[in-house]
């Protein structure tokens, strides 16, 4: 059984469901390969993932039930049923927990984004390789070369690639979140570069996108993205 503390965002578990409910599920992590789920559902019926005396338990909100928006959640899942969900947060200690039980995330093999911190480890990396680039390319001149851009993760100036999920929608542009409440923001103008003439028509909260980190600005309070359309978007 595991405990609260053992919990970290990015895992993949296989838990029985112990509440249905209109604002989603609850999962029982502690009891996830083997515990007595309807005995337990009675202690979890609770809007918000907590530690309970059944184990840990995981709150799925609606938009993360699946990949498409589910209509009739109760018609939709039962008590007892068993199924993958992926933690995005661990917050207070283990005492609260939201998961996923989307496909394209508890599925994805590429490593989660997880924490401001990581990327802005990888800033470093990408402008020395972006400076020998320029130098190279300019044939050693540190100050008269054209900027090029760098070629991490196989995209120019890309600090890291991964999924993301949108969580609001502005004339701004999108935030997509990551594991762990990581932001980012994909500004309108760079959508609309990329074709996207109406963002509230190719984008819904809750969609999944491939994302491509560009830059994450000191302080680490935000990473910034850039997005394709729905057919291979792109952040």
């Amino acid at each position: 059984m595991l405990s609260a503390r053992e919990l970290r965002p990015g895992q993949v578990h296989k838990a029985p469901i112990v509440a249905v409910e209109s604002w989603g599920v609850l999962v029982d992590l502690g009891s996830g390969m083997g515990g007595d789920a309807a005995n337990s559902s009675s202690s979890s019926s609770s809007s918000s993932g907590s530690v309970t005396n059944g184990g840990t338990k995981a709150l799925v909100t609606t938009i993360h039930l699946a990949d498409t928006m589910v209509s009739d959640v109760k018609k939709r899942f039962r008590v007892g049923a068993k199924v993958n969900c992926r933690i995005l947060t661990v917050e207070r200690g283990g005492k609260r927990v939201h998961a996923t039980m989307k496909k394209s995330l508890v599925a994805d093999a590429t490593p989660p984004i997880l924490s401001y911190g990581e990327l802005m480890e990888k800033r470093p990396e990408e402008e020395q390789r972006s400076k020998k680039r320029k130098q190279k390319a300019g044939g050693g001149a540190a100050g008269e070369e054209t900027a090029t851009a760098g070629e991490q993760d196989g995209s120019s100036g890309v600090l890291r690639a991964a999924k993301g999920f949108v969580t609001k929608i502005t004339a701004a542009g999108l935030v997509v979140t990551f594991f762990n409440n990581v932001h980012g923001l994909v500004n309108s103008r760079t959508l609309l570069e990329q074709g996207v003439d109406d963002i509230n028509e190719a984008y819904h909260v809750g969609m999944v996108v491939d994302c491509r980190v560009l830059r994450c600005t000191p302080p680490p309070v935000a990473a910034a993205a850039a997005a394709g359309n729905k057919a291979s978007p792109k952040a």
